[in-house]
């Protein structure tokens, strides 16, 4: 995906500019050149794990030390020597903020750690040149922590958007079967009252005319009686079968949603998926956009697969291969969740999967009865 792509480009960037650095400072100076090489090192293992997804989760607590530590290394190098490319590590660690926190929060940072450092010159008695360069990278940092501003606002209204879009495909394939069943409720209606109607009338004026009529016609009129008895019957199963609405198929629903996903998304499920009744269908299809919507924003899964584990109760499981960090709150996804199928008795719970990578969403629905579901 183009998202994965721009994010790639991004980490390269970080880390040649990481290697320009540490060729130039840590290799090319020999004065405390082994604690350099170490601390650089360090740092490096710092940026790959808040910059890396599967290497370290945005929001969870060893991505916080990471980062600090990456602070603190690069703080270390700085007061070992603050040369000319050492500010440059405070421009990599700066454009990583925006991603960890508000903009308010990550700008008071960049000023506490500017105020810091131009603090430092003074007091190390820097040249005016010391002092206009700490200025300059400071812009630096503003610039690559805005430019990383812009690019996660863009990628979060791209998300948000993919999610409304396939909010609106289900709400879309839920209406199309909701139509279709509104017509074949007319039909069954028009076949009971008009046709219907007429072949009982028919029937009782035969059944009349068996006891007025001659002899010799008898038989005839008895046979004509069965035959419009038999299409009656006919005529009331086919009425029977349109008005079947109980069974509820999610294939439509799954279809569309599998469709509207990014390019680079997979998603298997079952065909003929049937559910007990038209509204928990309804519900249980939100519930799966919401959920597939969740594991593409907040884990970035690439694969998902969709299981009917049993059908009464009717026990519905979404996995992925995504990240498990947001497991620790529970979100208003997983809230709207359990909302929807609260009128039905419904649960819903969601849990890493136990031998890989990625989480588990169930679905839970009793069984229903007929009077329950009419």
């Amino acid at each position: 995906m183009a998202k994965n792509k721009n994010e790639t480009i991004m980490r390269v960037s970080g880390l040649a500019t990481w290697l320009v650095i540490f060729v130039v400072d840590a290799l090319m100076i020999n004065e405390y050149q082994a604690l350099r090489v170490g601390l650089y090192l360090a740092y490096l293992l710092c940026f790959l794990l808040t910059s890396i997804p599967s290497m370290g989760v945005i929001h969870s607590p060893g991505y916080t030390y990471a980062l600090v530590l990456q602070l603190l290394i690069a703080l270390t190098l700085y007061l070992l020597d603050p040369n000319s490319v050492i500010p440059i590590l405070f421009v990599i660690w700066v454009s990583l903020l925006p991603e960890t926190m508000p903009a308010r929060r990550w700008l008071l940072v960049w000023l506490l750690l500017n105020g810091f450092l131009i603090g430092y010159d003074f007091v190390d008695g820097a040249s005016t040149s010391s002092v206009v360069t700490s200025f300059v990278f400071m812009g630096f940092q503003l610039f690559a922590a805005g430019s990383s501003q812009i690019r996660i606002s863009a990628r979060q209204n791209k998300e948000k958007l993919e999610q409304t879009h396939l909010a609106l495909v289900a709400t879309q394939s839920l209406l199309a079967e909701q139509s279709q069943a509104q017509a074949r409720l007319s039909i069954s209606r028009d076949l009971h009252d008009s046709i219907g109607h007429k072949l009982t009338v028919l029937s009782l004026n035969i059944e009349h005319a068996i006891h007025r009529t001659p002899q010799d016609t008898t038989a005839f009129h008895r046979s004509l009686k069965a035959s419009v008895n038999e299409t009656l019957e006919e005529l009331r199963q086919i009425v029977r079968e349109v008005r079947e609405t109980k069974n509820s198929s999610l294939d439509d629903v799954l279809k569309a949603l599998t469709q509207a996903l990014p390019d680079g998304v997979q998603v298997n499920y079952p065909e003929n998926l049937e559910v007990g009744a038209v509204d928990v269908r309804d519900q249980l299809a939100f519930c799966i956009q919401e959920g597939i919507s969740n594991a593409l924003r907040h884990g970035r899964a690439t694969a998902l697969s969709i299981v009917c584990e049993s059908t009464s109760p009717f026990i519905l499981q979404l996995e992925d291969n995504g990240s498990v960090a947001y497991l620790g709150q529970e979100g208003s996804g997983i809230k709207g969740m359990k909302e929807r199928l609260k009128p039905f008795g419904g649960q819903v719970s969601l849990s890493p999967l136990q031998n890989r990578r990625g989480t588990q969403l169930t679905l839970r629905v009793p069984a229903m009865t007929q009077d329950e579901n009419d």
